[in-house]
């Protein structure tokens, strides 16, 4: 939230992305208010509370060494999916 996330991180181990694509800001934004209404966080809360503000903040983390074909974003959003359907049935 101090804006130095970027100075903490190991880059030569992990690469980093500033949240911007569509579906990637979709996503996350699911994954906040499914957190929410999992544990009733007030962070979550005060978080989707002023969005705009938030985002910025948030970056994608990846390892270097694990690169896969399908991407970090695409595993979340089937595992994202699978809970969802799991609280369907």
């Amino acid at each position: 939230e101090r804006g130095d996330f970027r100075a903490l991180v190991n880059q030569e181990l992990v690469g980093l992305e500033q949240v911007t694509d569509p579906e990637d800001i979709e996503l996350l934004e699911r994954l906040i208010q499914r957190h929410l209404e999992q544990t009733g966080s007030d962070r979550a809360a005060t978080i989707l509370g002023d969005w705009r503000r938030a985002l910025p903040k948030f970056w994608k983390v990846a390892p270097k060494f694990a690169a896969s074909e399908e991407g970090a974003m695409t595993v979340a959003r089937r595992h994202l999916e699978s809970l969802k359907s799991m609280a369907t049935t």
